[in-house]
């Protein structure tokens, strides 16, 4: 498979290793930005109550982060 990623990191700066470990990370993230918005149906409201935000978002970061 052929990734293809901008970086402003030089060449020597940006060995494949490197550059693995670091979109793994990324994506690693953005795995568990979807798993809570697939399990607490983040999108499913259309309108966001800035009330409910804080607090909320505090028990769905805990729920996912004991969960993995």
């Amino acid at each position: 498979m052929t990734v293809y990623a901008v970086t402003s990191l030089t060449a020597a700066q940006a060995s494949p290793a490197r550059l693995t470990d670091w979109i793994r990370g990324h994506w690693g993230i953005e795995a568990l930005h979807h798993l809570r918005d697939v399990t607490f149906a983040d999108y499913a409201e259309q309108v966001i109550m800035p009330s409910r935000s804080g607090g909320l978002l505090r028990v769905v970061v805990l729920a996912v982060a004991w969960s993995a």
